[in-house]
């Protein structure tokens, strides 16, 4: 099971260039917050082939994470990056597309919810 201090150690081994600050690895929210936003600017990018190594990492805390780790991805990273996920478009549909099962799940279960 990853613990709330190691996650800076599995973002550090899959995206190395990830660039986190002291202060953005104080918390295990601001951590996921900057990681969310990491992905958001390889989305705008179009750099696809690093974004689904941002979804296989986030895919990978939400099924060996502790409970706050998978919360942290379920509230924070899903619901961040589902902004870029709906709009129209070939990159929003090629995004979508390289979601991983458990991350497309909780992507489609966020969606659901948040219809009346």
């Amino acid at each position: 099971m990853i613990k709330d201090a190691e996650v800076k150690d599995v973002l550090g081994k899959n995206l190395p260039d990830l660039d986190l600050q002291a202060e953005q690895l104080k918390s295990l929210y601001k951590t996921i917050s900057e990681f969310a936003a990491y992905t958001k600017e390889l989305i705008r990018q179009g750099n696809l082939p690093l974004v689904k190594v941002c979804f296989g990492t986030a895919e990978y805390l939400l099924k060996e994470g502790s409970a706050n780790v998978k919360s942290a991805i379920e509230t924070l990273y899903v619901y961040s990056i589902t902004s870029f996920l709906d709009l129209t478009g070939a990159v929003s549909k090629q995004v979508k597309e390289l979601l991983p099962v458990q991350i497309r799940a909780e992507y489609k279960k966020q969606i659901s919810n948040s219809c009346p």
